[in-house]
C-alpha cells in the first residue's frame, strides 16, 4: 500500500505551495455510492489525504460533478472500471476495481482499454519528486486561486442579483454580433464587493439568455469560507439550466 503519511509529511516539507482539501470518510463513501463501486483502497485513501480538489497531483479530476460526469458515462460501457482524470488530451485514465492485484492505470482511448506503463503509485511518487525538485518553481498558495465560470441560462434576470451579492453597475451594450444570430452584452458589476465583468448571450429573438460570470476565490477564503461552493448550492436549487466550468486551480493572474 502507499505510504500516505509519509508522503503528506514531505508534501508539508515543501511549504504553503501546496492546495489541497482531505475528503472525509461520509464524502468518500457518497462518492462510491453515486458513482455505485467501490474504489480502490489505494485511490480511497488518497481522497481521504489529499481530496479531489488539489493541486499535488496533475492530471486527476479536481471537480466532483466532472468526476460523477465522466463515471456515469463509463459505467455503461465498461462498469468494472473507475475515471480518475486524463492525460490533458482525450485519453482518460481509468483504474480496474475487481479482482486488483496492482494500481496499474489504463487509458480509456475511443471506448477502447489500453495499458499505460505506470501505476497510481508511480503518478503520486513523480508528482512528489517533481514537489521537491529545486529547479522547478512553485507559486505560493496565496498566489493562486480557484478559477470558475458561472453560466445560468433564464429569463429572469432579476432572481440571479438575488440568489448572489450581486449588483449591476452599467448598462448592458451589445460587444458582439455574429451572422448566426447570437448576440454579446456585456456589463460591469460588482459580485461580493468585487468589481466583475458580465456577459449575456441571446441566441436569436425570443431564445432564453444565458449569463457568465467569472470568479477567482482565494485558496485562503477556499478553505475558510467556500464561497464558490455557497453560491454553487444556491444557483443549482434556484436555476435548472445552472452549469459551473471549473478551471481549477490556476496563478491568480490566468485570465479567464
Amino acid at each position: 500500500m502507499i505510504n500516505y503519511q509519509d508522503i503528506k509529511e514531505r508534501v508539508k516539507a515543501v511549504g504553503d505551495k501546496v492546495f489541497y482539501i482531505p475528503m472525509t470518510e461520509a464524502e468518500v463513501a457518497n462518492l462510491e455510492q453515486e458513482v455505485g463501486i467501490a474504489f480502490p483502497a489505494y485511490y480511497r485513501d488518497f481522497l481521504l489525504t489529499f481530496g479531489m480538489q488539489q493541486d499535488f497531483v496533475q492530471g486527476l479530476f479536481t471537480d466532483v460533478s466532472d468526476f460523477l460526469e465522466q463515471n456515469s458515462y463509463l459505467q455503461e460501457a465498461v462498469p468494472n472500471y473507475l475515471m480518475i482524470g486524463d492525460n490533458g488530451g482525450e485519453d482518460y485514465w481509468i483504474l480496474r476495481t475487481e479482482k486488483v492485484n496492482s494500481q496499474r492505470i489504463f487509458n480509456w482511448v475511443d471506448d477502447e482499454i489500453e495499458k499505460t506503463d505506470f501505476t497510481f503509485e508511480e503518478l503520486v511518487t513523480h508528482a512528489l519528486e517533481q514537489l521537491e525538485d529545486e529547479d522547478v518553481l512553485l507559486l505560493d498558495n496565496s498566489e493562486k486561486s480557484w478559477c470558475v465560470q458561472f453560466a445560468i441560462t433564464t429569463k429572469d434576470e432579476e432572481a440571479l442579483y438575488q440568489a448572489l451579492p450581486l449588483k449591476l453597475t452599467s448598462k448592458w451594450t451589445l460587444s458582439e454580433q455574429s451572422e448566426a444570430g447570437v448576440d454579446e452584452y456585456i456589463a460591469q458589476a460588482v459580485l461580493n464587493g468585487e468589481a466583475i465583468e458580465m456577459s449575456r448571450l441571446t441566441y436569436g429573438s425570443g431564445s432564453t439568455p444565458t449569463y457568465f460570470i467569472d470568479y477567482k476565490e482565494s485558496l485562503d477564503s477556499v478553505k475558510k469560507q467556500g464561497q464558490i461552493k455557497q453560491w454553487t448550492t444556491v444557483l443549482e436549487a434556484k436555476f435548472p439550466e445552472f452549469n459551473l466550468v471549473d478551471y481549477g486551480v490556476l496563478p491568480t493572474s490566468f485570465e479567464m
